[in-house]
């Protein structure tokens, strides 16, 4: 209905050649993507400067506009405080695009996570007079798995053994790299030969029946009525595990009464641990 009308009737002037030049250059500058790279620590503080001095200048503006309004100055004042604030505009934008765009090498994630973890439930291993120690590889690979993710993977395995450990027994965690060389067994789930991995290895002293099997940890009871909730918070683990494409193993060592669980992750590609 609306392009029955023509443009005199709408009350839209046509406009002149000149600014349809203007706007097709406008337009084609839209359509040209620039490449800006990220900037420099250095640029991003002579940036930060200039805009708190920018700051300064249009405080003193606002002071001198009210004072000299009556002499005619008053709009000139407000043209400069709205110059200025294009700039802080883009300065801003400058700014936040490059924290978006730069590239933050995450570093001992892995280590990072197990220790928050251990940190939470601190309280609770003391109540046990657990005793705790650490082996951890020195520059251990960045993990594929989203940190949230392995964050949840770790309360899983924490709240399993809490559950099951022995009072003054110990806990050991160690970290470690790895590539599978040769496929394993044909019954157990295979990973990606020639692959880095990261392997968290957690052994404790648990209290728990000797009768207990470890395969059936992992594995959901079909035929039984109910389950063990600590196996199922360790199941809970395993899916997410699989989800990022890992492995979980569950070994109990009855001579001396201890279990392990063993964490398989894909490692990142060296030089792709970036966000």
């Amino acid at each position: 209905m609306a392009d029955d009308f023509s443009d005199s009737e709408k009350g839209i002037t046509p406009p002149a050649s000149s600014s349809a030049k203007t706007l097709e250059s406008k337009e084609d500058v839209l359509r040209t993507e620039p490449d800006v790279p990220p900037l420099s620590p250095f640029l991003v503080n002579l940036i930060c400067t200039v805009r708190k001095s920018l700051d300064e200048v249009v405080n003193q503006t606002e002071t001198y506009e009210k004072k000299y309004t009556s002499n005619g100055l008053g709009e000139c004042f407000f043209r400069i405080r709205s110059d200025i604030a294009k700039i802080n505009f883009l300065f801003d934008n400058l700014l936040q695009y490059s924290k978006i765009t730069t590239p933050i090498r995450k570093t001992n994630t892995v280590h990072n996570l197990i220790e928050n973890t251990l940190k939470k439930y601190q309280p609770q291993f003391e109540k046990r007079e657990t005793l705790i120690f650490r082996r951890f590889e020195k520059d251990l690979p960045e993990v594929t798995v989203p940190d949230e993710q392995l964050r949840y993977i770790l309360e899983c395995v924490f709240q399993y053994i809490l559950g099951s450990i022995r009072s003054g027994g110990g806990i050991s965690f160690a970290t470690r790299s790895l590539v599978i060389q040769e496929k394993e067994d044909e019954k157990k789930p295979s990973l990606e030969q020639n692959t880095r991995w990261v392997e968290i290895l957690v052994i404790f002293t648990r209290h728990r029946s000797s009768t207990e099997e470890a395969e059936s940890i992992l594995e959901i009871q079909e035929h039984q009525a109910e389950q063990n909730p600590l196996d199922l918070i360790l199941q809970l683990a395993k899916k997410m595990v699989d989800k990022n494409r890992g492995l979980i193993k569950v070994e109990l060592a009855e001579e001396r009464n201890n279990s392990s669980i063993s964490l398989l992750l894909p490692a990142e590609k060296e030089g792709s641990d970036l966000l």
